[in-house]
């Protein structure tokens, strides 16, 4: 026979074997039920915030694959606006060699006529 006290009244109750185990398998599987309830808590924060970590890694590895490709987009227009800016010179200059060098052939053979007008002209400059 064992000998429990009541933990509400503080009354002791003396129990058989049979009684006192079932009353021990109750306090165990009540133990067990509440140990089991918050392992399975604690495990769903564990994956949550493994979760919430996966999240905030993929998020910044994409910002900097965004930020890598925004500089090599940047980078590229940088070099297209060059490009452009070379080749307008390049056009320019051409043009400017080409009307000079007609302007040269023009006032070469028409030198005698117009040196008194090309002398007024290149003072006017």
């Amino acid at each position: 026979m064992h000998e429990i006290i009541c933990p509400h009244c503080n009354k002791a109750f003396k129990i058989d074997e049979a009684g006192y185990a079932d009353i021990l398998k109750q306090v165990r599987d009540g133990d067990f039920d509440k140990q089991l309830h918050e392992r399975l808590e604690l495990a769903e924060r564990e994956k949550q915030g493994a979760i919430a970590l996966a999240e905030a890694k993929l998020a910044n590895a994409l910002q900097g694959a965004a930020a890598r490709k925004d500089a090599e987009i940047q980078a590229l227009q940088a070099q297209l606006a060059a490009g452009e800016v070379a080749r307008k010179l390049t056009t320019h200059a051409l043009a400017s060699s080409l009307i000079s060098g007609a302007c040269g052939r023009w006032y070469l053979s028409f030198r005698p006529i117009c040196t008194p007008a090309a002398s007024a002209l290149s003072m006017h400059r």
